[in-house]
């Protein structure tokens, strides 16, 4: 499949107990219209989900970056990868390797 003219993303959510997903949402999707980016779609986990292979919604996005769907992953906070520094470090060379780019929304809102 060939990669969209217009850059394209998607946006990957945790539900969380602190921040609603909603107000997460929002700010990615504002993101996407301040960096000229359509939306392929929001792609979620659910907040327990910390081992790698339980994240299938992150697994998913990353293979969006690989078909072409998509050539970033916006995330609300660099946490939604991981907390962990080893993990996230891994699942940033996915997205890289994918050929695609991580957009960390709210590091760009508080610009």
């Amino acid at each position: 499949m060939t990669k969209p003219a217009k850059p394209t993303a998607v946006i990957y959510l945790c539900t969380a107990k602190d921040e609603p997903v909603v107000t997460r949402k929002a700010m990615c999707e504002r993101v996407a219209r301040d960096t000229g980016h359509d939306l392929a779609g929001v792609i979620h986990d659910d907040d327990g989900a910390t081992d790698p292979a339980q994240r299938r919604g992150l697994t998913y996005a990353i293979q969006m970056l690989r078909d072409g769907q998509a050539d970033t992953i916006i995330v609300p906070t660099g946490e939604m990868l991981s907390v962990l520094p080893a993990e996230k470090a891994r699942v940033s060379r996915s997205v890289a390797k994918a050929g695609g780019r991580l957009l960390v929304a709210r590091e760009l809102i508080n610009r």
